[in-house]
């Protein structure tokens, strides 16, 4: 990851650049701001790298300069709407904890951003963060339900499983979508942001519990569904 700023008057401007084996991401925008994300896929690394160099040089011709003090990790990294989740639009943090394909999926509905409701979750978060200076992960899962969605937020407290079977047998597609949108705000989180709030990590971590234990009580997943939520328990309770 290289990165470059340039200031014409008042104005101040910022580029920076990050290749990886096939494919590379630009972001740039006014200083100060999250900016633009741009990604471009390449059929091989040899072809991926010249038009990395070739990029730099351009910019360098332009007037840009190496910004000093750069810190990746206390940047926001937001998808490119045109090609969806990759890693190189991932916090370093993400990337580096989160390895498995499931966190990059668009298809399996119980990945954090696969289903609906977490593909939602995750551009409904990046627009927020760009309206609002004070924006709350850990208040969002019951502001999006609740607000957007005119649902009742059912947060996970109690994980037993008696209760989760009267709560998924009363009102089971209520505790999904709560269960969903609170796990996936998490994960969210530390897409953009590499940290993760630690009631917001609680909280999504019974949610993961609950869902999963929803989904063997009401046989709503398969053997290998119910794995990837348990799995993702995992992997967040370690980051």
């Amino acid at each position: 990851m290289e990165a470059y700023s340039y200031k014409d008057g008042k104005d101040g401007k910022f580029w920076v650049i990050e290749g990886g084996e096939t494919a590379l991401v630009v972001n740039y925008g006014k200083t100060g701001a999250i900016g633009r994300f741009q990604l471009r896929e390449f059929a091989n690394s040899t072809d991926c790298n010249k038009e990395k160099q070739r990029r730099i040089a351009s910019k360098l011709k332009e007037g840009y300069e190496p910004m000093r003090g750069f810190d990746r990790n206390s940047r926001y990294y937001f998808d490119d709407p045109k090609y969806g989740l990759h890693p190189l639009t991932s916090h370093p943090k993400f990337r580096g904890h989160f390895k498995d394909e499931l966190y990059y999926s668009s298809l399996k509905e119980e990945a954090p951003f696969g289903s609906q409701e977490g593909s939602s979750v995750l551009s409904k978060i990046e627009d927020a963060i760009r309206r609002e200076r004070d924006f709350s992960f850990s208040a969002f899962p019951r502001r999006c339900v609740e607000k957007y969605w005119g649902m009742k937020y059912s947060p996970a407290e109690d994980t037993d499983r008696e209760t989760v079977q009267g709560l998924v047998e009363e009102n089971g597609t209520g505790v999904a979508h709560s269960d969903f949108v609170t796990y996936a705000s998490a994960f969210a989180q530390i897409k953009i942001s590499g940290r993760v709030d630690s009631d917001l990590k609680r909280r999504a971590l019974r949610a993961l519990k609950r869902l999963s234990l929803a989904a063997e009580i009401l046989n709503w997943k398969s053997g290998e569904n119910i794995m990837s939520l348990d799995k993702m328990a995992r992997d967040l309770e370690s980051f």
